[in-house]
């Protein structure tokens, strides 16, 4: 072997040394962003695991509190055999995470869209029942609600004098109030509501 050719072997090993060191140094930060990486997803595994149980104490605390109320008024409102339910559904296996949705049943059939499967006056009810209960899960320390003309969109007495949507409702309200120890003072220009009322302030 003559010099050129030690010549060459030098200058080769020193290019595959570089190689290497280079190799080495794109491994080294391989391995630190797959260590970031790692920490990364226990960190999402560990919120997504707070945020399923804070869902499903959510739901809990929703249909412990929302689902009586609003079906103690569907039930005294409304002829049919209305039903209101709060469900937790699973988004899917690879987000592992719920939501959770109001429905509405009617004679145990879930209700796919309110405009279509209800009257007016049903989605009314619904929405009243619906606020009242969530204001009645914000206050729970409060004891005086002041409704101001919560039935307008209902109808009343009807011409054969059947009681209407608001006089039911309005009873359900006293029923409520009797049930949860409230004072509701409701604001009105329905004078057939006044045989339905324990005392009467007219101004």
């Amino acid at each position: 072997m003559n010099q050129i050719d030690i010549n060459k072997l030098k200058v080769n090993f020193a290019l595959l040394k570089n190689i290497k060191a280079q190799k080495e140094k794109e491994l080294s930060s391989l391995d630190q962003k797959k260590e970031k990486l790692s920490k990364q997803h226990k960190i999402l595994e560990e919120a997504t695991i707070c945020i399923s149980e804070a869902v499903k104490n959510t739901h809990e605390s929703l249909s412990i509190n929302l689902t009586p109320i609003i079906n103690t008024c569907l039930e005294s409102t409304l002829d049919e055999p209305y039903t209101f339910e709060v469900v937790l559904n699973s988004r899917g296996k690879q987000t592992k995470t719920s939501e959770i949705k109001f429905i509405i049943k009617k004679n145990n059939v879930v209700i796919d869209s309110m405009l279509s499967g209800c009257g007016g006056g049903v989605c009314n009810i619904i929405s009243f029942c619906l606020r009242l209960s969530l204001l009645l899960l914000k206050s729970d320390k409060r004891k005086l609600f002041i409704l101001d003309e919560p039935f307008n969109n209902l109808s009343s007495i009807s011409e054969d004098n059947e009681t209407g949507y608001q006089e039911r409702l309005f009873n359900s309200l006293k029923t409520l109030a009797q049930k949860f120890q409230l004072q509701m003072i409701v604001v009105t220009h329905e004078t057939a509501l006044n045989d339905f009322s324990d005392n009467i302030i007219n101004l």
